[in-house]
C-alpha cells in the first residue's frame, strides 16, 4: 500500500512537472532543460516501482490469460517509454545550457516538440487506463464512504478534463503534434 501511494504521489509531482515544463519561457529554459532531465530520473523511479508488474506481464504478454487491459496498458507503457527516450536524446541535442553545443539540429527540435506533444496524449491514456486503481487507493487511502469516493473522483475527472480541452485550445498543443507534417 505504502509502494502504490509513493508511487501515485510520483506520478502526481511528475505531472504538475511535466505541465510547467511546457512552457519553457514562463519559467525558463534553465528549469525547462533541468527539471526535464530531473522527469527522466522520475520515470526511472516509476519503472522501478511498477517492476514486478512489468516482469509479470512481459513473461505472459501473448498468453491468452492475460486480460486485454493489461495488453493495453503495456503497449501505452512501452509507447511512453519511447516517447520519453525521444524526449531526453532530442533535449539533450538541441540543449543550450545542460549540454550545450556548437549547432542546433532542426530534426532534433521537431522531434522534441511532437514528442512533447504525444506525451500528453499517451499520459492522459495511461491515467484513465489506471483510473481504477488511483480511485481505489485514495479510497481506501482516505477512507471514504463509497459515494462520496466516486463522487469526488468524477469531479476531479471533469476538472482534469476540463482543463485538458481547455489547455488543448489556449495553447500550442496542436501545433506540436502537427510540426512533423508542416
Amino acid at each position: 500500500m505504502v509502494k502504490n501511494i509513493a508511487k501515485v504521489v510520483l506520478d502526481m509531482v511528475a505531472l504538475v512537472l511535466l505541465t510547467l515544463l511546457y512552457r519553457s519561457d514562463t519559467l525558463g529554459l534553465w528549469f525547462h532543460e533541468w527539471f526535464g532531465l530531473a522527469l527522466m530520473a522520475l520515470l526511472a523511479v516509476h519503472l522501478g516501482l511498477s517492476w514486478k508488474w512489468i516482469g509479470r506481464v512481459t513473461g505472459k504478454l501473448f498468453s491468452k490469460e492475460t486480460r486485454a487491459l493489461d495488453r493495453v496498458k503495456y503497449l501505452v507503457g512501452v509507447l511512453l517509454l519511447a516517447d520519453f527516450a525521444l524526449i531526453a536524446v532530442s533535449g539533450i541535442m538541441i540543449s543550450r545550457i545542460a549540454f550545450p553545443s556548437d549547432g542546433q539540429s532542426y530534426g532534433w527540435q521537431v522531434v522534441h516538440t511532437f514528442c512533447a506533444g504525444l506525451s500528453l496524449v499517451l499520459m492522459g491514456v495511461h491515467a484513465g487506463l489506471n483510473w481504477d486503481f488511483v480511485k481505489g487507493l485514495f479510497g481506501k487511502a482516505l477512507e471514504l464512504p463509497a459515494k462520496l469516493g466516486k463522487a469526488l473522483g468524477v469531479a476531479f475527472l471533469a476538472l482534469v478534463l476540463a482543463f485538458g480541452v481547455f489547455s488543448i485550445f489556449t495553447s500550442n498543443f496542436t501545433t506540436m503534434l502537427a510540426s512533423p507534417f508542416s
